[in-house]
This record gives structure tokens, C-alpha cells and sequence, in this order.
């Protein structure tokens, strides 16, 4: 029997995000801690990581790691975009505030079309903002 290192791999970044979404945190941040440290470009990766941890309800993600790459890149607007859905998704207030800040200054029309749909969301349920 052959060992697939790809398979355990990936299933090991599954559970890290799905102890995140069962609300298993320190679980969930324990294995994504060490998925994220053996990536070469870990931002898919924290992408996912800090979508999950906002529809969970914690920003700790989307304000740490997340956060930090978007503040050292701020023309990459889909990260920027992901950065205030995971917010938003947490009930953040701080994630409406970035949606229309990005749709004030972005010409990129699928980051456009995304942050508008969120942004109706938000009008037809404002309670997922506190």
C-alpha cells in the first residue's frame, strides 16, 4: 500500500477548515497554522481560512494574517474584497465599511459585481451586521 502524501494533505486542510466552520477553534487553528506554514504562497489558503472563520464568527483570521497581506498589498483587490466578506460574514461592521471603500476606487468589474451583491445581502438582512 503506497502512502498519497497530496490526499493526506489536503485532507488535513479539510479538517483544519471544517474544525474552524464547527466552531472547533483551537483545533482548526492549530492545523491550519501548520497547512499555512508549509505553503510556498499560503494566501488561497488564507483566503479560505479567514471565509470560513468569519461565517463561524470570528475575525481573528481576516484581522491577523489576512489583514496583514492586504495591508502590504492593497492593489489586490480580490483579497481585499475577501478580507471584508470574511469580516462581514462575522457580523463585522468593519466589512461594510471595506466593501464600499472598494467599490469607491475599484475598475475591476467581477470585484465590483461581488462587493454589490454582498452589499444587497447586507440591505435584506441588516442583522448580519451588529
Amino acid at each position: 500500500m503506497e502512502l498519497n502524501f497530496t490526499h493526506l494533505y489536503r485532507n488535513l486542510m479539510a479538517v483544519g477548515l471544517l474544525g474552524l466552520v464547527y466552531r472547533e477553534m483551537e483545533d482548526g487553528n492549530e492545523i491550519c497554522d501548520v497547512v499555512e506554514s508549509t505553503l510556498a504562497e499560503p494566501l488561497q489558503f488564507q483566503v479560505c481560512r479567514a471565509v470560513v472563520s468569519g461565517m463561524a464568527g470570528a475575525t481573528d483570521v481576516a484581522k491577523g494574517s489576512l489583514s496583514e497581506y492586504v495591508h502590504r498589498n492593497p492593489n489586490d483587490e480580490p483579497a481585499r474584497l475577501a478580507l471584508a466578506i470574511s469580516l462581514l460574514l462575522a457580523g463585522d461592521a468593519d466589512g461594510k465599511r471595506a466593501i464600499e471603500g472598494l467599490l469607491a476606487t475599484t475598475d475591476n468589474t467581477a470585484v465590483r459585481e461581488t462587493a454589490n451583491n454582498m452589499l444587497e445581502l447586507l440591505h435584506k438582512q441588516p442583522e448580519l451586521v451588529s
